[in-house]
């Protein structure tokens, strides 16, 4: 290669915005500078504790004629050991352990050793970034007396270090604060004029709740003593109100205790070393302290809550989660904290498996101790409901713009999907349903009819099942009318079963008035009273629907073979309308659905949209007709198969972009 040939020792560097880069660092934390600053400060001297611990750690914050300073200073352990590296060549290389200092000094070098805390070397720049100077010192006793001392400062293009050694750098550290040098073995660094946020929340006491959050397990076990000194008050943490948990309940709290419960992942057994919840009776759980908080080598990361229950209760639960050895370095080697370490990668195996685990123990905390087990179903499944509402309205108004569903005036019927494939193993179908006006369906109007159409029960799974079919059309949760209640339905393997012909007829002395109905059409099996499926068809009596969906949606537990990876499917459940059929246990869908509802809305958008590009590569119904693939491109369409995958993803895109525009 030409490059090959280039001698590039005589180069210029490329110049780096370094207080830019200090800044970016430190908006990525996602409870700010001062927060960030204790919880980088500690995970760093928790990883040099000696063997003769516990880690002894002063924040410091003092004024004198040289400046304001927050000085942090560590006991206990090892200090920046090892070598001073002069030349950006040396980092080439992975450098031992002992290299603290030189580790400590560098940036975006990774770190083999899965032990090792931090990936890159990105945390310290939130100590520049706490300093309205952007400059630090750092300091250390060396095992055999030697005492060194460094600085850095970042700059616009530049971030650099001095060092000095032995009698010069203690006088230099005495002439730059004001500070006696360190006379035991550890390190401390001197952050100069911190931000003012640092020093109110020193100040308020905000500062030191931080430390208790995020330290309450290491702190509890002694495994760390804190302190914070503004001015000459020095207060001791303490673990935080209303930790510790007891082992049993009392009249003010009620506890949920786990210990060495296995996780398997892919094949491997990992540890729940312990797993403690509690919930205050009286609601005194102060907001940082809400949820079960990850804790990952003593350091608290993030925290999940009890989500789907009412606030009184969501709000008054605590608790916490440890990992064995084992799987606190898994965590760590294949699956580490973004830098800041704030969250888990959540998207990847072992850590939803962790998030599963918790949500499954919280499930049955709820439903044992404190009776929200029947309120924890309704809501996921109300949060699911609403998920699926809102990305359908949203399906109707963007898709809209580009004719996606042919026009206002009705969503034309796709004529080529089979009406006799199953996604489902056993369940019902709507046959021969047609709305008087299939234009303006789900709208009815008085005196107009739905009829006559059937319900098809069908079974094909390898074993019988006997069941309970009910049909009604409901008013909300008041019955208007039962079609059908047959029970002790015998479905032998393969087998299916009409039921009908049905008809609904829309009378003034039968229905209550205008508004929304549902007809509904139930499978229960009759051994167990689980319910195997559930049709909802909506329909608006002399009211107009807030929106026109192209088809009906239903989540399903699982797809059968050869169907279960993937996300979706479209099925005919009547002859003017299709209902898309989505993988509850897909992945996908289970990761998105732990992250909220928000998350879940524009996930199902997303796979709504698909759906309905299924729709209009169906269109028309008139046979002969010629293809209708507006707004697509029927030529790109009708051509390669890369140029039709191009058409139908800039379509997709294009709808996208019109949500996104919009969506806060």
């Amino acid at each position: 290669m030409v490059l090959n040939n280039i001698d590039w020792s005589h180069a210029r560097s490329r110049p780096a915005n370094y207080i830019e880069i200090c800044q970016s660092i430190a908006d990525s934390y996602p409870n700010g500078v001062a927060h960030g600053v204790q919880k980088d400060a500690l995970q760093n001297a928790m990883d040099a504790v000696s063997s003769h611990g516990p880690l002894i750690f002063k924040f410091g914050l003092f004024e004198n004629e040289k400046g304001r300073f927050l000085s942090m200073s560590d006991s206990n352990t090892t200090g920046l050991t090892g070598r001073v590296l002069l030349r950006p060549e040396e980092y080439q290389v992975e450098l031992p352990e002992e290299d603290r200092w030189a580790r400590f000094e560098s940036f975006a070098f990774t770190k083999a050793d899965p032990d090792a805390r931090g990936a890159r070397g990105q945390g310290k720049f939130i100590f520049l970034a706490a300093s309205k100077q952007h400059t630090m010192l750092y300091e250390t006793l060396l095992s055999d007396g030697t005492y060194r001392l460094g600085i850095t400062i970042a700059t616009i293009t530049d971030c650099p270090m001095l060092h000095w050694e032995g009698a010069a750098a203690q006088s230099i550290l005495t002439e730059l604060t004001g500070l006696q040098p360190r006379t035991d073995s550890g390190t401390r660094i001197s952050i100069v004029d911190p931000v003012d946020t640092i020093v109110e929340e020193m100040y308020n006491g905000d500062f030191m709740n931080a430390i208790e959050e995020t330290w309450f397990c290491s702190i509890a076990k002694g495994l760390a003593q804190i302190s914070v000194n503004v001015y000459g008050q020095e207060n001791e943490a303490k673990v935080p109100f209303p930790y510790p948990i007891p082992d049993n309940d009392s009249d003010d709290v009620k506890v949920w205790l786990r210990e060495n419960d296995i996780i398997p992942v892919g094949g491997v057994n990992y540890r729940i070393k312990r797993l403690q919840i509690g919930r205050r009776t009286d609601g005194r759980v102060r907001e940082d302290i809400r949820g079960v908080a990850i804790v990952h080598y003593g350091m608290k990361i993030c925290s999940e809550s009890m989500s789907w229950v009412d606030a009184s209760i969501r709000d008054s639960v605590f608790g916490y989660i440890e990992f064995d050895q084992t799987l606190d370095r898994e965590l760590r080697k294949t699956t580490n904290q973004t830098p800041n370490h704030y969250d888990l990668q959540w998207r990847r195996v072992t850590p939803r498996a962790i998030r599963n685990y918790i949500e499954e123990q919280l499930r049955q905390f709820g439903e044992m101790k404190l009776g929200t087990g029947k309120h924890w179903r309704e809501q996921k499944e109300r949060m699911r409901t609403s998920a699926e509402h809102w990305a359908l309205r949203q399906l109707s108004m963007h898709a809209r713009n580009f004719d996606l569903l042919a026009g206002t005036s009705g969503f034309r019927r796709p004529s080529t999907v089979s009406t006799q494939q199953y996604d489902k193993t056993k369940g019902l179908a709507f046959r021969a349903l047609r709305f008087p006006d299939f234009r303006r369906a789900p709208l009815v109007r008085w005196d107009e009819r739905i009829g006559e159409f059937f319900v098809e029960a069908f079974n094909v799974e390898e074993e019988a099942c006997t069941c309970r079919i009910n049909i009604q059309v409901f008013q909300h949760n008041n019955q208007v009318i039962r079609l059908l209640d047959q029970a002790n339905v015998v479905l032998a393997p393969g087998d299916s079963r009409m039921f009908g012909p049905f008809m609904i007829q829309f009378a003034r002395d039968v229905f209550p008035g205008i508004g929304v109905y549902t007809l509904r059409a139930t499978m229960i099996d009759e051994s167990s009273g689980d319910r195997i499926d559930r049709l909802n068809r909506y329909i608006y009596l002399e009211q107009e629907p807030p929106f026109r969906a192209p088809f009906d949606v239903q989540m399903l537990q699982e797809f059968p073979p050869p169907y279960d990876k993937h996300q979706w499917r479209m099925s005919p459940t009547s002859d003017d309308h299709f209902t898309l059929y989505y993988n509850g246990h897909h992945p996908t869908y289970l990761y998105y659905e732990g992250m909220g509802e928000g998350a879940q809305r524009l996930h199902l958008f997303n796979i709504f949209l698909e759906g309905a590009l299924q729709l209009v590569l169906d269109r028309p119904v008139a046979e002969g007709a010629e293809p209708d693939y507006h707004p697509l491109t029927r030529d790109q369409i009708e051509g390669e198969p890369k140029e039709a995958y191009l058409e139908i993803i800039r379509g997709l895109s294009e709808v996208r972009h019109s949500l996104f525009s919009e969506v806060e």
